[in-house]
């Protein structure tokens, strides 16, 4: 017998396309909460993404300094 499972809060990290990934995933499976976080300008500290996600999800659309 299987145990329930619980939504994850997935950050979905990229450099772009951020918004669009994030919005594909929430279409495919929509048991979870998918939040896109833009890193092209700015990272947020490990304290955020520890207090916000279940799940980091980094996406690269080229090399970016962050």
């Amino acid at each position: 017998m299987a145990t329930p499972s619980h939504a994850a809060r997935v950050g979905v990290l990229s450099n772009a396309l951020a918004v669009q990934t994030a919005a594909d995933y929430s279409a495919k499976a929509p048991e979870n909460t998918y939040t896109a976080v833009d890193v092209s300008t700015s990272v947020p500290s490990l304290d955020f993404l520890v207090a916000n996600f279940d799940v980091v999800l980094l996406f690269e659309d080229s090399v970016f300094s962050n």
